[in-house]
C-alpha cells in the first residue's frame, strides 16, 4: 500500500547526521518454526510438505529489509515522475510564451530565442580571474589548463541569467500562474507529541536523534517558527535515533516515557540542553529533576516499553527518504538538515498561502 502522494519534494543540502538503513526486526506473520497449512507447499522433506508461511516466518527480518526498499522505490519513483513533470511545464509555459512574444512582435520563436542568446557577453579575462580569485583554490590543476572550461561555465550561468530574466518579463507581461502542486508526502501526524493547534493549516512533522549536534542547533529556528506563526503551524516530533549515537536509542525511549507522564516536551527541551548527559543513569536523574514518578519512570525505560513505537518511526522515516537527522517534512515537503528560518518560513508562507487559496471562505 502506498502512504504517500503524488504531489512535490523539495530538499536542502545542508548539516545533517547520518546514518546507515536501519534493519527492522519487527513481528513476522508468522512465528519462527509455524507453518500454515493453507499457504502454498514449496517442498516436501520425508513426506512432510514445507508451507511458504514456514519460509516467510523463517526470513522475516530479510523480508522486512525487502518490502522497506520496495517502498523506498515506489516513493524514488513518484519523485522522479513529478521532477519530470516540473520540467515539462517550464518547457511548456515557455513554448507558449514565445509564441504570445512571436505573435505580438510579428516575428518568430526562433528569432526571439537567437535574439535573446545573443545578449550574452563573452566572459573577459577579468571575469576569468574574478572567478579564479573566489574558486580556484578548489580546482587541482594550473589555471592555464582550465581556462576554458571556466569560460564555458560563466557562459552558461550568464545564459542562464538572461533566459530567467527574459521569461521572468514575459510571464508577467501575460499574467502566468504556475498551479503545480509541489511534491508530497505523506507522514502521518496523528497521535504522536506536537505542538500548536490540531486544526492548523501547516503541519511540520520533524524526524530527530536527541544525541545528534544538528538535530540541537535546529531547535531555535523551530521555536522561531513557532513564535512567527503560533496559529498557523502545528509541530510534530518523530524518533529517529541513528546508531552511530550510542545514547539515542534509551534517549528516544525516556522521551515517550516521560511523554505518558504528560511532560515529553519538557525532557525534550533538557536532553537537547544537555546532549553529553544522556546515558541511562543521566536520563533517569533528567526525570527526577522533573517531577516524575521515578518508579514508573525506570520500569519504563529499562523495560524498553517504547521500543517497538521507536522501531515504528524508523521505518516510517526510512519509507519517505529518511536517512539522516534531522529531517522536516512541511505538509509532506520534505527539509533536510539544519535549515534555518527563512528556508522553512518560505515554505511555510507559501503553504499558508496556498490553503488560503484552496479554502472555500477565499472564494
Amino acid at each position: 500500500m502506498n502512504i504517500y502522494t503524488r504531489e512535490s519534494l523539495r530538499g536542502t543540502a545542508l548539516p545533517v547526521c547520518l546514518g546507515p538503513l536501519f534493519v527492522l526486526l519487527l513481528a513476522p506473520v508468522c512465528s519462527a518454526g509455524q507453518s500454515d497449512e493453507t499457504s502454498p507447499a514449496v517442498a516436501i522433506v520425508n513426506g512432510e510438505k514445507v508451507h511458504e508461511s514456514e519460509l516467510e516466518a523463517e526470513a522475516s527480518a530479510q523480508l522486512e529489509q525487502v518490502d522497506l526498499q520496495r517502498l523506498q522505490c515506489e516513493v524514488k519513483a513518484d519523485q522522479q515522475r513529478h521532477e519530470v513533470l516540473e520540467a515539462s511545464a517550464d518547457r511548456v509555459v515557455r513554448m507558449r510564451l514565445l509564441t504570445l512574444e512571436a505573435e505580438r512582435l510579428d516575428s518568430s520563436a526562433e528569432d526571439l530565442v537567437a535574439g535573446m542568446r545573443g545578449e550574452v557577453a563573452e566572459p573577459t579575462v577579468e571575469d576569468i580571474d574574478t572567478w579564479w580569485e573566489a574558486s580556484g583554490d578548489r580546482v587541482r590543476q594550473p589555471r592555464e589548463n582550465v581556462e576554458d572550461q571556466i569560460r564555458d561555465l560563466l557562459s552558461r550561468q550568464r545564459l542562464l541569467e538572461v533566459e530567467q530574466e527574459f521569461y521572468a518579463a514575459l510571464e508577467e507581461r501575460y499574467e502566468v500562474q504556475l498551479i503545480l502542486e509541489p511534491f508530497r508526502l505523506h507522514v502521518d501526524a496523528s497521535g504522536y507529541p506536537s505542538l500548536g493547534p490540531d486544526e492548523a493549516p501547516v503541519t511540520i512533522v520533524e524526524f530527530s536523534d536527541f544525541e545528534c549536534p544538528y538535530c540541537a542547533r535546529v531547535q531555535p529556528t523551530l521555536e522561531q517558527v513557532r513564535a512567527e506563526f503560533p496559529d498557523t503551524v502545528r509541530l510534530v516530533f518523530r524518533q529517529f535515533p541513528l546508531n552511530m549515537h550510542a545514547n539515542a536509542r534509551k534517549a528516544a525511549e525516556a522521551s515517550l516515557c516521560a511523554s505518558d507522564q504528560g511532560k515529553f516536551w519538557e525532557m525534550h527541551d533538557l536532553m537537547f540542553d544537555e546532549q553529553k548527559e544522556l546515558t541511562v543513569a543521566e536520563l533517569k536523574d533528567k526525570a527526577g529533576r522533573l517531577d516524575l514518578d521515578q518508579k514508573t519512570f525506570d520500569s519504563c525505560l529499562d523495560s524498553g516499553q517504547h521500543s517497538r513505537l521507536v522501531d515504528q518511526d524508523l521505518k516510517a522515516g526510512q519509507v519517505v527518504g529518511v536517512t539522516g537527522t534531522p529531517a522536516m517534512f512541511v505538509n509532506g515537503r520534505m527539509l533536510s538538515g539544519a535549515v534555518d528560518f527563512e528556508t522553512v518560513s518560505e515554505i511555510v508562507n507559501d503553504e499558508i498561502a496556498r490553503s488560503s487559496v484552496s479554502s472555500p471562505s477565499a472564494n
